[in-house]
Formats: structure tokens, sequence, C-alpha cells
């Protein structure tokens, strides 16, 4: 990493780096940031250690200093087990920057697992708040802290919700996908609850069978079923045309037949289901009439 810093400030960097260096260490980055209108700037400086580096870029057993910019005193040390990179940016929505460790990145350039250090105003000291988040994004509508993450092309992938509430974190939304099919989850009462879920199973004759389920009435209700056929090569335009045939980061896909469920509460406060019901014959979709079916309590 290149530095590049004011010749007024070059005397404070050096002195700081003469000073503060242990034996075999050297300053690899040096941030000058405002973390606030309302606070002066500071200087966040990064040593590694001459033995430390791993995977190219990411340095092991590295640490930072923290100094005031205006009158040049050290205002924090703290180590850190593992470095990529670091940014500023409010996570705990005081609007005051807090630090973010970039503690390693994917082999894609993806997939960035960091760790939060969230900036106290009582203490003046950045403390570590959260960590081994995925790519965390802080969402300032709403208070919280989104993460996602995925590999093998995206065919497996995932992503979390955290929502910040007197000064915890807590896990209010989490989601995963494979080929074998997807969950999501979110709090309801005191618990994370499955809400929606699919399962794919293979069948004989490269037949799959793809069920979707949702969390309708205070139960798991199916609400689709889904039966295609797995294609070696990929779809033909006529048949992507007339909607029977898909191809996406899974493979290629013939639809065989679907059927879908709706669910409705009547006057009565009674729980009824509908089926729709439709499958491929000679190159065309061909539609059933909408029916209500019995359900099983």
């Amino acid at each position: 990493m290149k530095i590049f810093i004011p010749f007024y400030l070059f005397l404070f960097f050096t002195s700081i780096s003469a000073q503060s260096k242990n034996e075999g260490e050297e300053v690899f980055h040096i941030d000058t940031v405002l973390i606030s209108p309302y606070l002066n700037k500071i200087v966040f400086s990064y040593y590694k250690n001459n033995d430390g580096y791993i995977c190219g870029s990411e340095i092991k057993n590295a640490r930072f200093e923290i100094y005031s910019l205006e009158n040049y005193t050290l205002l924090q040390k703290d180590t850190i087990e593992n470095i990529y990179s670091a940014y500023y940016d409010d996570y705990n929505f005081d609007n005051i920057n807090d630090l973010v460790i970039v503690t390693g990145v994917g082999m894609s350039g993806d997939n960035n697992g960091s760790d939060i250090y969230f900036y106290n105003t009582n203490n003046q000291l950045f403390e570590y708040a959260i960590g081994e988040l995925s790519n965390p994004y802080p969402n300032k509508e709403d208070s919280t802290i989104s993460t996602s993450h995925y590999c093998c092309m995206g065919r497996m992938g995932g992503s979390e919700v955290y929502k910040y509430c007197n000064g915890t974190f807590r896990k209010i939304y989490q989601s995963w996908y494979s080929e074998s099919g997807s969950s999501v989850e979110e709090l309801i009462s005191d618990s994370l609850t499955l809400v929606q879920f699919s399962n794919i199973v293979e069948l004989e004759n490269d037949k799959c069978v793809d069920s979707s389920w949702n969390y309708l009435y205070g139960k798991l209700r199916l609400v689709n079923v889904t039966i295609k056929t797995r294609l070696e090569d990929q779809p033909a335009k006529e048949q992507e045309t007339a909607g029977i045939a898909y191809q996406d980061v899974m493979g290629s896909f013939l639809f065989n037949s679907e059927e879908d469920f709706d669910y409705k509460l009547n006057k009565s406060g009674k729980l009824i289901c509908y089926r729709k019901y439709a499958f491929v014959k000679d190159g065309e979709w061909k539609y059933q009439k909408r029916k209500q079916v019995q359900i099983l309590q």
C-alpha cells in the first residue's frame, strides 16, 4: 500500500513511527480521519510484524495505534489477529464513524470478513463490537447491519441481518441457498423461526422435485411443487419463449408439471386451500381449473 500524506504532517508521522515501532515492526498504513464534524481529526497507524504476511496482502499478528492530530498524543493501541485493510463508517447509527477491520478476502475478491469497533464517546476509545461478518453493510433507515456471502460461482450462499438496539446486536434474519434448496428464518417473538423453505430432490430419470413452503397462519405450509427434468444442454430458444425451460447458475431445466396452493381464511375463520395444477404436453403448458382441496390440520 502506498501512503500519500501532506508534507506538513511528514514529521508528525515520522515521529510516531520512530517512537511506536516495536522491534521487527514497520508501519504499513496510515489514515487521517474525521470520524465526526464535532470531533478532532485522528490518525490511525497500522503496524505489521515482518514475519506476519500470509496469503499475499493479508497480515497476521498486526496492531494499530490511534493519535490525536490536534496535540499528537496517543489515544489508543490494540492488537489485531488478522488485517487486510481498514475503513470507517457509522455502524451503530450515532452519527460517528466506527472502525472496520477487513480481516480477509475470498479468492474471488468478494466475501470480505470484517470486525467492527464502535467508537465510545464516554472513554473516546474504539471498542470491539462484533466480528466475522461477511461483507457487512449498515442500513441507516432501520438501524440494521446486513451481511452476504456466496461461493461456487453463485451456486451457494446466504445472508444475515442484525438489529442494533440498546448497545447490543440481535440476529433478526438469516437465509441460505444451494443446489439442494433454500431457507429463510426471521425473528418471531424470541427466536428465529423458519418462514420459507424449498427443497430440491432428484428422482429417477434426472427428474427433480422442487417444493416451496411459507410460514402461513402459524404453520409452515406447502405453496408450490414443481417437477422438472435436468437438461445436459442449453434450452432451445423456443422452449424458453414458451416458458417450459430455463437456465440459471444451477443448470438447465425443462418443466414437467407445476402445482400451486393458495390458502385463505373464510368468513367463519376456517382455513381453506385452493390447488392449481398445470402440466406440459406437446411443448405447451396445459392448465386445469383451480379446485379446493382438503387441509390436514
